[in-house]
């Protein structure tokens, strides 16, 4: 671990991380708070159906140790995160609580592939979307 002498702490409302720390051992800073890693984690992975043995196998790991890193109990590192965020197809920093906007691997796909076309494209793209858009809101409304 890092030593305690001047580190920089970076503040998210209750969330800190020290970047010495981070960058010496490898852990993942986490962004959210302990309860909110478990039940965020648990409920990804119990929405995909999986048990916490079938992500461990994903990840090459056993289930108890897969476990530990589910309750908070240990941090994962960096590595490690990404294939637990590979195993429950989702992005890394959706997992870790960078972002609150959910993209699954099909839709990071999508986005992928729209960001390398020319802009005329791009333009046919979102009209098309910002239309399926309005009428899902406009039939949300009537409803």
């Amino acid at each position: 671990m890092g030593t305690s002498s001047s580190f920089d702490a970076h503040r998210d409302g209750d969330h800190a991380c020290a970047s010495k720390e981070l960058l010496s051992s490898h852990s993942l800073c986490i962004l959210r708070s302990r309860d909110e890693i478990l039940m965020h984690n648990s409920g990804l992975r119990k929405r995909q159906k999986l048990s916490q043995a079938d992500v461990a196998k994903l990840i090459g790991i056993n289930g108890d140790a897969y476990g530990r890193y589910e309750r908070n109990d240990v941090k994962p590192t960096i590595e490690m995160a990404t294939k637990i965020a590979n195993a429950l197809k989702i992005s890394l920093d959706y997992l870790v609580g960078k972002t609150e906007l959910e993209l699954d691997n099909s839709m990071l796909k999508r986005v992928e592939a729209v960001s390398k076309m020319t802009e005329k494209d791009k333009e046919h793209v979102f009209s098309l979307l910002d239309a399926f858009i309005a009428k899902s809101q406009f039939q949300g409304f009537l409803s």
